[in-house]
């Protein structure tokens, strides 16, 4: 159940190896997060990069980069199962219905509807957690649009998000650790985080990433843990932490590609949201 730690592996069905980022994967430029507990599995697409639990059935994290040219118009588009993923793991819209929970997205509609495919990729339920619907539908949602409009205004971001602990509050403000459901013909549960946290390097649209990134003043380092109730009373800046902070509760290891001195730096920074 959300298990993470930096000294254990990806199973991919044959064993378990560890898996390095390629050159070309964007979405998980400045590394993958820490290494997770075996039964995941590792989806690389143009819309994110993600690491879906086999045991909770949503994703650990989910990575990607946004800039200007990801946003647009977009078509409507609807929740479905990951072509992907075998099918004693698949999950389909049905699993949510009544449960009390919003599909909530890691990687939102809205940072990749400028493109159909990928906006539809946005859709797979390896892309969602169990969510509260105030949280998701208010306070996490200013959330993506504050970056979505930075983005919009010429800075480019790398993004990630993911769930953690055990137990949120459904519509009706009653706790639940799982939302149970059938899967592939079994019985199954689906976990419910404890809260829903994020990540982010914020900086100008330009070339040369890793080194702007190490330039003082090259970037801004954002955190967010939400707890995953209605949060409602508060905007998101209540809920800025650090890097660091994240990287306790999860056990990730994050933007692990960047020079420990760098990473150090950044990931003990608390974002200053007033600038923007």
């Amino acid at each position: 159940m959300l298990f993470a730690g930096c000294d254990f592996l990806f199973d991919f069905g044959g064993g378990s190896s560890e898996p390095s980022v390629s050159g070309d994967d964007s979405n998980a430029l400045f590394g993958y997060p820490s290494r997770a507990v075996s039964g995941t599995q590792l989806i690389e697409r143009d819309a994110y990069t993600l690491l879906y639990s086999y045991d909770d059935l949503i994703p650990l994290w989910v990575s990607w980069h946004i800039d200007g040219s990801d946003m647009g118009t977009g078509r409507e588009a609807d929740f479905k199962g990951d072509p992907d993923v075998p099918d004693a793991y698949k999950l389909y819209k049905n699993d949510y219905t009544n449960s009390g929970f919003d599909r909530g997205h890691m990687c939102p509609n809205a940072d990749r509807n400028n493109n159909d495919q990928e906006q539809q990729e946005t859709f797979y339920m390896t892309n969602i957690v169990p969510q509260n619907q105030k949280n998701n539908r208010e306070t996490w949602q200013n959330l993506e649009a504050f970056l979505q409009g930075l983005a919009e205004n010429n800075s480019e971001i790398y993004i990630i998000a993911g769930p953690a602990g055990v137990g949120g509050y459904d519509e009706n403000g009653k706790l639940k650790n799982s939302i149970k459901t059938d899967v592939d013909g079994k019985d199954a549960e689906i976990t419910v985080p404890k809260y829903v946290w994020k990540v982010a390097l914020i900086m100008d649209d330009d070339n040369n990433d890793f080194e702007r990134v190490g330039e003082i003043g090259g970037c801004d380092p954002l955190a967010v843990i939400m707890p995953n109730e209605d949060t409602t009373d508060h905007d998101w800046t209540y809920y800025i932490k650090t890097i660091d902070d994240v990287e306790r509760l999860t056990g990730f290891d994050f933007f692990s590609a960047l020079d420990d001195s760098i990473e150090a730096d950044i990931e003990s920074e608390k974002f200053d949201y007033k600038k923007f």
